[in-house]
């Protein structure tokens, strides 16, 4: 359960970091975050330079496909 603003503050800070290693956690714990703010954010790693972070990304980005992409089902 996050609080509120607690999201937006790790999102922050995964930006700000100069290790990957802190980058790629900050992603993987938001991404069971549904807002579109936080997944907007999200998709910025995805041109991270750490292939770790953007794989991380990728994996946060579909880790509910069906519920969060719902227009990707066929």
């Amino acid at each position: 359960n996050w609080l509120h603003g607690q999201a937006e503050l790790v999102l922050n800070a995964a930006r700000r970091s100069l290790e990957p290693e802190i980058r790629a956690a900050a992603v993987y714990a938001l991404a069971n975050r549904d807002d579109r703010e936080i997944i907007e954010g999200l998709s910025e790693f995805l041109y991270d330079p750490s292939h770790g972070v953007r794989q991380a990304a990728t994996e946060a980005l579909l880790w509910t496909t069906e519920h969060r992409w719902p227009c990707s089902q066929f």
